[in-house]
């Protein structure tokens, strides 16, 4: 021991139990556990509490490493109250760097192991002369001269001292030192592996020993050499120093020097609790070792060799001396010097073993001696080298005993304990190393089923549940684990999200465990009447730290402590990254929600300022054309002709303003992304021909020439009609605009796969500088302004939009001169493969287009209509996703459209229809019918856009079948401006004498709608409170309103949003599926034939008569109380429901009867005889027949949950 002495804090007070925290570098040095377990030993003793935190070599240069060196920041003076830290963690430091890592502790007492430095005590062994005895050995006893050396890193202090030995024992004996023998390592096994490659591959050096300054390296060097077919010790004797586990099991044994690791780390203890309670301790505790020889520098077994009798010849007189002298040979003064318990129950045993032994030696007891040997085998063989230890106990014995009892039965009796003692000894040494051998493997075992499991969780509640059932396994008592609330500062703040304490998970939701990092665990779990030993384990992946865990500890199983830590990284890390996908695509999913959100928002915006700019204007034009109208009929009185210019100014002006409105919501709706094109098979020559003639007008009117060049035959293309024209029209109607005199041109060119396309003018010209931002939005031409043209700035700007939907590009041509014209120029890509020949559309008036999305949806209608002598095509949409365009291009006599289709585009393709004067007559059928049932239902609607003309609306009535002079017609109008109810009031009252009906807004509509039998409805769609879409959705919900015609008016372009509220709509009549298969292919077929006539005598007698039926179904109902109630004949009654339901009153009745029962019966609250009652049937048998006939099972098996196909 150093003569030095040093003092901390005399009068230092614990408010709390007294807790060492022990510094280690983790699993990775086997030595660790060694001093680990010291460490344990003596806080146990003392009733101390320990921590231990493994981390690696401070500023290790191996990737990710030092991320573990994270939790000696978590070292405090709140928390623990001394420290020990271990030697190796400044492998890679130098001393002023090691001082300074040792100043963030300095609030403390702290005793370091394996380093020496000064002002602070540490425990050592006897590095220099361990190291000396070693090559002495290999030099001395087996003549080696050609000695390789793998030292340790160069500033690391015991490396130092093994290093200068091993310099010293070649300078005494006078052996060259050769620099190129020496490699410098790094304590580990791979260190001894590449330092036997640089010395036998790159340096080519020959050497007869190795040495290295540790038993890893040792080991791995050893390896090496067999590896290369070297024989160790024959052609390389090697030795090491330390004394590790590994060494005595590796073949052949290592010969080492044991640097007394346990004992260093209880000496270490002893010193921080001595310095703890204000007591002196030496600067410096030396230790001593001793060589340990084995087989690997080439000498014999030294068990072996002990167990050669060499009788002591002195003889003892008694007991006392016995026990005296054995322990000076079995213990040595080496151990007694160390003042410290070690193997304390073999010396608290050896007493009364000696005794036995010598008593049954001489005959005078028997067995005793086994069964207490074997008993003590048991309690030591978890110390360290127990075994190889007990046989040189009982060689030591052997050897003393044949001294003493000199008598040939007695030397008899001892050689057959001897024998029996080693028998025991190899037995115990058996089933120890086999028990643990099948407790290792277990424990691997669990812990490749934890990996496996960890590595699919996906929830930090998973991860937990996991790990509950994993810490059971592996029979660890305690386990807390933390997250960084900062993954950036984990110095700062940590979150409890799992302890684990007694087998179980605890609950700890909602408790707010949030500490400071470095308090480690809350109060709560660290009760001071209990002493505990823990490891803090650092929670990492790579780069990202994530929080620590903490176990209840046992040095030996400090590997576990690390594979688990490993294993909850690994899944944590997977977890966060999981549950923040999960976040982030939840975000992502909001924010797409928030977009669509938006969308909605700009189209709803869109469609009521569409509604709103339109319907007054809507109201002005359809005014004066009623006004124009009435005059040219005779109705009223001629005009003044100063009040026939004023209308013909105001109805120019209202012309013109409705297309200033169509460019601002065309702008709005290209920005909102709304602005489509209805795409057709265009003849290029025919549309070009037409604008050309509006075009010829429009310059003639101003006094211009007007010039044109247009091929006969030019390609077809793919391509919007309205918005191609609108193009072409607005380029022709601002070249004449601005230009005063000269002319107007339009010259069209075919060049390979496009059409060209210049409009000139000898107008005023475009400025240089104006030329590229004429197509923008809201820009016009300073020189236009000046000169006080007016306009918004719009229409270049849409037309370039448009020209670019159609995959064209446009531009503009002007020398930039006042008066010297311009000429705007767009190319439009045409077809290829086509022929040159105008292609004349078949006449396909009689040709129904089926549009399905599955093979099998088609048969049943298919072939009914084929039986009914309808021309049918079929459209399979799944398979074209332009099949849109292909029914526009080429209409056919009729529409009908199967669920999917339906409810996806249907109320675009009406929309689109009803919009082209070519095709709005053609009638659209929504219809669906079961796959698993043989029900369905079907839709008929008609949609106009407002301004509504009385042609139109003259139209309309014709197609439904309302005659003008018939008066028992009652049509309904629902719009909330009064002004244009009332114009559209008039206009019906001059097509019709039918009874005329108003209502202003939605709800009032539904309660005329319940209320009177109505024959058409005119339905405005954007309405407050209740809009025409509820007001549909309403009516399509009562079967006395369902199946009333609807025309649906608007002045807007309908938006995404209104088209996705009509096709929901459109969606939810077609789901409900209230007729048979049978009678929605005949409402199919009346539609497509026009001989059903929703409004004619016949339709409304049946609806009354349906009414009637839904309002009285409990009560007596016979067909003739359902003739006389709508006025007509029993048998005239039949026919009308023959004619527009195609079954019979009284099978409509029974129909609608059993419906109402599956409903009670589903219910269970009644009995079957009570539920026929409730629905009309006065004979429970009749009610019987009836419910199987029409459900196809019996009212009790229905009520037991039993099903059947049929339905009605």
């Amino acid at each position: 021991m150093d003569d030095s002495s040093i003092i901390y804090g005399e009068n230092h007070k614990i408010s709390r139990a007294t807790t060492i925290a022990l510094l280690t570098t983790g699993a990775i040095d086997p030595n660790n556990h060694t001093i680990w377990s010291g460490v344990a030993a003596a806080c146990r003793d003392a009733g101390v509490n320990l921590i231990c935190y493994p981390g690696r070599l401070v500023r290790s240069p191996v990737q990710f490493e030092a991320q573990r060196n994270v939790i000696y920041k978590m070292i405090n003076p709140q928390t623990v109250d001394g420290l020990i830290i271990m030697g190796g963690l400044n492998a890679w430091l130098d001393k002023s760097e090691t001082y300074a890592f040792l100043e963030g502790f300095n609030q403390m007492p702290v005793v370091t192991t394996g380093i020496v430095l000064e002002g602070i005590p540490g425990v050592t062994v006897d590095n220099y002369h361990g190291m000396h005895d070693v090559v002495t050995h290999l030099v001395m006893m087996h003549n080696r001269r050609r000695i390789a050396f793998i030292r340790g890193q160069a500033n690391h202090q015991e490396a130092f001292d093994r290093y200068q030995a091993y310099l010293d024992v070649l300078k005494e004996h006078q052996i060259p030192f050769d620099p190129d023998l020496v490699y410098q390592g790094d304590f580990k096994e791979s260190g001894g592996v590449s330092g036997v490659i640089t010395l036998l591959d790159e340096r080519k050096v020959s050497f007869d020993a190795l040495v290295a300054a540790s038993d890893n390296m040792a080991i791995g060097a050893l390896k090496t050499l067999q590896s290369r077919g070297l024989r160790v010790p024959g052609d390389v004797a090697i030795a090491g120093l330390n004394g590790e586990d590994q060494g005595l099991v590796i073949s052949p044994p290592l010969t080492t020097a044991p640097l007394h690791f346990y004992e260093q780390g209880y000496q270490a203890a002893t010193m921080v609790m001595a310095l703890l309670d204000g007591k002196e301790v030496p600067a410096k505790v030396t230790l001593p070792t001793r060589l340990v020889i084995r087989q690997s520098c080439g000498c014999s077994d030294p068990l072996v060799t002990h167990a050669w009798a060499v009788p002591h010849t002195e003889k003892l007189d008694s007991f006392t001396d016995e026990i005296r002298l054995l322990y000076r040979l079995i213990f040595g003064d080496e151990d007694m010097q160390l003042q410290i318990p070690v193997d304390e129950p073999v010396q608290q045993a050896f007493p009364v073993l000696l005794k036995m032994f010598l008593s049954e030696s001489q005959g005078k007891t028997e067995g005793d001696f086994l069964t207490l040997f074997e008993e003590t085998l048991l309690k030591t063989a978890n110390t360290n080298d127990a075994f190889p230890r007990w046989h040189e106990i009982i060689s030591i014995l052997r050897q003393f005993s044949i001294s003493q009892l000199s008598d040939t039965n007695s030397r008899l009796r001892i050689e057959n304990l001897i024998q029996q003692s080693r028998v025991v000894i190899g037995e115990s040494s058996r089933r120890h190393n086999a028990y643990q051998l099948l407790k290792a493997d277990g424990k691997l075992h669990i812990l490749g089923e934890i990996s496996q499991i960890m590595s699919v969780t996906t929830s930090i509640v998973e991860l937990t549940y996991v790990l509950e059932r994993s810490l059971t396994l592996l029979e660890i008592p305690r386990c807390y684990l933390f997250l960084y609330e900062n993954p950036q500062a984990p110095e700062e703040l940590a979150r409890l999200i799992f302890a684990y304490e007694d087998k179980k998970q605890l609950d700890i939701d909602g408790k707010g465990f949030v500490i400071p990092t470095q308090q480690l665990l809350p109060v709560s779990f660290l009760p001071v009447e209990r002493q505990h030993s823990l490891v803090v384990e650092p929670i990492f992946f790579r780069e990202d730290q994530l929080g620590y865990a903490i176990f209840e500890a046992d040095p030996r199983e400090e590997t576990i402590y690390e594979i688990l830590g490993g294993q909850i990284s690994a899944s944590l890390k997977r977890t966060i990254l999981t549950e923040k996908n999960i976040r982030l695509y939840a975000e992502a999913l909001e924010a797409r929600k928030a977009a669509e959100q938006a969308d909605l928002l700009k189209s709803r915006f869109l469609s009521m300022v569409s509604h709103e700019l339109r319907t007054p204007l809507a109201l002005i034009v359809g005014t004066i054309e009623m006004m124009l109208q009435e005059e040219k009929s005779g109705e009223k009185p001629p005009l003044p002709a100063f009040y026939r210019q004023d209308m013909d100014v105001i109805y120019t002006s209202s012309k013109h303003l409705s297309w200033l409105i169509g460019d601002v919501l065309d702008l709005a709706s290209n920005q909102a992304g709304e602005l489509r094109l209805t795409r057709e098979s265009l003849n290029l020559s025919a549309l070009f021909d037409e604008v050309a003639v509006l075009g010829k007008s429009l310059a003639r009117e101003k006094g211009l020439e007007w010039r044109e060049h247009i091929p006969f035959s030019l390609p077809p293309m793919w391509g919007d009609r309205t918005r191609l024209r609108q193009v072409i029209i607005n380029l022709l109607s601002n070249a004449v605009k601005f230009t005063e005199n000269g002319y107007v041109s339009l010259v069209v060119r075919w060049i390979d796969n496009s059409v060209n396309v210049e409009i000139s003018d000898t107008g005023m010209g475009i400025p240089f500088e104006d030329q590229s931002i004429i197509f923008d939005e809201f820009r016009r031409s300073e020189r236009s302004v000046s000169r006080g043209y007016g306009g918004m700035g719009l229409g270049l700007a849409i037309t370039r939009r448009l020209i670019e939907l159609h995959g064209g590009q446009i531009g503009v041509r002007s020398t930039g001169e006042d008066n010297t014209g311009s000429t705007f120029f767009f190319t439009l890509p045409v077809m290829s493969n086509f022929s040159n020949s105008v292609e004349q559309r078949s006449n396909r008036k009689n040709t129904v287009l089926l549009l399905i999305e599955t093979q099998s949806d088609r048969e049943q209608l298919q072939q009914h209509l084929l039986e009914k002598g309808f021309e049918i095509e079929v459209m399979d949409v799944s398979s074209q996703n332009d099949w849109l365009t292909q029914v526009i291009a080429q209409p056919p006599g009729a529409l009908v459209l199967d669920f999917q289709p339906a409810t996806e585009r249907g109320w675009e393709l009406m929309h689109l229809i009803k919009q082209n004067p070519e095709t709005r007559e053609i009638p659209v059928v929504f219809y669906s019918l079961s796959a698993t049932q043989p029900k369905g239902d079907f839709l008929e609607l008609d949609y106009l856009t407002k301004p509504i003309g009385r042609v139109e609306l003259s139209q309309v009535l014709e197609r439904l079948g309302i005659k003008g002079n018939n008066k028992t017609h009652t049509i309904l109008i629902v719009d909330d401006d009064p002004k244009v109810l009332d114009m559209h009031v008039r206009m019906l009252e001059s097509l019709s004498e039918c009874r005329i009906l108003k209502a202003n807004g939605g709800k009032k509509a539904l309660e005329i709608i319940q209320q009177e039998n109505l024959s058409l409805v005119l339905l405005d769609l954007m309405m407050p409170e209740v809009d025409g879409f509820e007001v549909l959705r309403e009516m399509r919900d009562h079967e006395t309103s369902r199946n009333i015609p609807v025309i649906v008016l608007s002045a807007q372009i309908l938006t995404t949003y209104d088209m996705r509220r009509l096709q929901e709509g459109v969606a939810a009549v077609l789901g409900k599926g209230l007729f048979s298969a049978e009678e929605v292919l005949s409402q199919v077929e009346a539609a497509l034939s026009h001989s059903k006539r929703l409004g004619s005598p016949t339709s409304r007698s049946v609806r009354d008569a349906m009414t009637y039926i839904h309002e009285h179904y409990a009560e007596p109902i016979t067909r003739s109380i359902l003739a006389n109630h709508v006025a007509i004949t029993e048998r005239y009654l039949t026919h009308c429901f023959r004619q527009e339901l195609g079954i019979t009153p009284m099978v409509y009745l029974n129909r609608y009867r059993v419906k109402q029962a599956k409903a009670l019966l589903e219910q269970g609250k009644r009995n079957i005889t009570e539920v026929a009652l409730d629905v009309g049937f006065s004979d429970s048998s009749y009610f019987n027949r009836v419910f199987k006939q029409e459900a196809g099972i019996t009212p009790g098996a229905f009520q037991r949950g039993e099903r059947n196909v049929k339905t009605i």
